[in-house]
């Protein structure tokens, strides 16, 4: 067999496996379940599961926000995270109104305190393609170094009225 061929073929295997990244299951990414696995905090209930929020699928999420006092908060079960690793998070989400909602990373420490909570250091984005078509984001942020478990909180601001719906999420780990 060919010498180089054969360095080469093992060179590339070395780094597909060293840049490839690892997928995450998070459970009921694309709310074909409802919203088990999602962690509903609303004193008015305004994130539900519906067919006309699906992307893909049957179902996806579907948050009417009518309320200009607060917001709405649906957190996903926790996933276990490396500190100094990277995550990326890929989704779709459409809407009509403007400066509605968020995904955010929320990244917890053993004692399940949430890293960042009260400052701006929290990584997230804002939905922000207001078509009305859908639109994947993508959301990427290195683990902190307390940090244990994940958790993707997505939520409409406090002050919002409007609608947004999404669907099919997806995590990553990289290096």
């Amino acid at each position: 067999m060919n010498p180089i061929l054969l360095t080469t073929a093992a060179l590339v295997l070395a780094l597909t496996s060293v840049y490839s990244d690892t997928d995450i299951p998070i459970e009921n990414p694309g709310f074909e379940s409802g919203t088990d696995g999602w962690n509903i905090r609303e004193k008015t209930p305004m994130s539900t599961a519906t067919a006309d929020a699906a992307h893909e699928g049957s179902q996806g999420l579907h948050v009417q926000d009518e309320d200009t006092v607060n917001g709405s908060s649906a957190l996903s079960t926790v996933v276990p995270v490396e500190p100094g690793k990277t995550y990326t998070l890929t989704f779709w989400a459409k809407t009509n109104s403007v400066n509605t909602a968020s995904v955010s990373f929320w990244f917890f420490t053993d004692s399940r305190k949430l890293i960042g909570a009260g400052t701006q250091n929290i990584p997230g984005l804002a939905i922000t393609h207001t078509t009305g078509d859908w639109f994947e984001y993508t959301l990427t942020a290195v683990a902190p170094p307390e940090a244990v478990t994940l958790g993707i909180w997505i939520h409409s601001f406090s002050t919002a009225v409007g609608s947004v719906d999404f669907d099919d999420f997806k995590l990553t780990s990289g290096s």
